[in-house]
């Protein structure tokens, strides 16, 4: 049941990362690395800052016996989660330390 609604997800808005995404992790699931990785690179062109796509890729290389390609992707993760620079006025508005 999963597989379809991430498959319909998908097929409602292909230009939705979570939904690849989802379709991504169902995938893994069942052991269908080729179509996981599809689907988590696709994510990834949608957007490039998706922490957890980085984070399931690295997870299918690790289950594909690659831990080195793991490790480079893993990598791409932590920078994917450094803080996106905004104006100070947003910034201050929720970290009353700033200014």
């Amino acid at each position: 049941m999963a597989k379809e609604n991430a498959l319909l997800a998908v097929q409602k808005d292909p230009n939705e990362p979570l939904a690849r995404l989802l379709a991504s992790f169902t995938a893994t699931f069942e052991k269908d690395f080729g179509e996981a990785t599809r689907q988590a690179e696709a994510a990834l062109a949608l957007n490039p800052n998706a922490a957890e796509a980085y984070a399931c890729l690295a997870n299918i290389k690790t289950f594909l016996g690659e831990p080195r390609e793991a490790r480079l992707i893993d990598t791409h993760f932590h920078y994917s989660l450094a803080p996106v620079p905004c104006p100070t006025a947003i910034y201050a508005a929720y970290s009353p330390r700033v200014l």
